[in-house]
């Protein structure tokens, strides 16, 4: 939900000039996305589904699997693949309805059927007045997608989907998403983003029917090698600069390798880590070089030298670290094992030390 008009220039006249400049900055840190080939390989699917819509004809619609890591980017990708698209941005009709084309919305945890039905309705802007039951819901899901025009939902967070237990209904759930896709005069598509495991969605169908309806994009990890590694470097120069961040330190191979392993050679992850040193820079008064240039309505130009240390802290705050686990201050920082939890932060990490005395025992 966008800040109210009144409240953001109340902010804008009572914070700092510098403090305007740098969420000038931030906001343009954000809105940068680093395309990969996955982009194009999004983009050519979303188009084959816009053809068959547009055809008319289609008497069934399929699945698009997006699967990847935590921390792989795949949800970024996804976004901006999609609002890049006008064809996915809402309209008004003539009476001022708002018709969506693209529903999206995270599957709820411990997803049933009608869990499930609920999250969709309130994605439409619906909510139910009261507790109903499974048929009243889906009855209303397919109502409300046809008033708004929608003929595609994205799902993130699918495992939540495969994850759930045959005893829990699984079978059940399964068969009423795969229905969404063959209702009589109004298919749907539908874009399920997720970690590998959704790809199970495909081995438990008895049919074979979502393996034929549902081409699977993978994103993988990044990898130890030169191309992966001047990729990454090329990264930094381009969100420093963005954030008017010089270099003041040579990026080796070494250094980049740790940043990768920090990361989890997921490139999700390791563009955060980026991102979250540049912010700690920007709040380094010891790491302001100079302000240069003419003030504007945005305040002070403001320019800092990226050190270091700045990723040090950014590590340490997405993980929450010790010094003995912190990638860019351990001696031996590839023993150092993390995951990425749902909130996309890093955790579970052991020290070196500790690996190695746990070991003996």
């Amino acid at each position: 939900m966008n800040m109210n008009a009144q409240m953001l220039a109340h902010l804008q006249k009572t914070v700092s000039p510098h403090t305007v400049s740098r969420s000038a900055l931030l906001s343009e840190l954000k809105a940068i996305h680093i395309a990969t080939e996955k982009d194009d390989v999004l983009d050519k699917e979303l188009e084959v589904i816009l053809a068959h819509i547009i055809s008319g004809n289609a008497t069934e619609g399929f699945a698009i699997l997006l699967s990847g890591k935590s921390g792989a980017g795949k949800s970024t990708i996804l976004e901006k693949r999609l609002d890049d698209n006008p064809a996915f941005a809402p309209i008004k009709d003539e009476f001022g309805n708002e018709l969506r084309l693209c529903l999206r919305l995270k599957t709820p945890a411990s997803c049933s059927v009608k869990s499930l039905g609920k999250a969709i309705l309130r994605a439409t802007g619906y909510h139910l007045d009261r507790d109903r039951n499974e048929d009243y819901i889906w009855a209303k899901v397919t109502e409300r997608l046809q008033k708004m025009q929608t003929r595609i939902i994205v799902l993130d967070e699918f495992q939540h989907v495969v994850n759930t237990p045959p005893s829990k209904g699984y079978l059940h759930l399964s068969d009423t998403i795969k229905n969404l896709m063959q209702v009589p005069g109004w298919p749907v598509w539908l874009i399920l983003s997720g970690v590998p495991d959704i790809e199970r969605f495909l081995d438990r169908d008895p049919n074979g029917q979502m393996d034929r309806r549902a081409p699977v994009i993978a994103i993988g990890n990044l990898e130890d090698d030169e191309f992966d590694r001047e990729r990454v470097k090329q990264i930094i120069h381009v969100l420093a600069e963005t954030c008017k961040c010089e270099i003041a330190f040579p990026i080796e191979a070494e250094f980049v390798r740790r940043l990768m392993h920090g990361g989890l050679f997921r490139l999700g992850t390791t563009i955060q880590l980026i991102k979250n040193a540049l912010v700690c820079c920007m709040w380094d008064d010891e790491a302001l070089k100079a302000e240069t240039g003419e003030a504007s309505s945005a305040g002070q130009a403001l320019r800092w030298e990226l050190a270091p240390r700045h990723f040090e802290e950014g590590y340490r705050r997405l993980s929450n670290c010790s010094e003995a686990t912190n990638v860019f201050r351990a001696s031996k920082w590839w023993e150092i094992v993390r995951e990425v939890d749902e909130d996309g932060n890093l955790v579970a990490a052991a020290a070196p030390e500790k690996k190695m005395k746990a070991s003996k025992k």
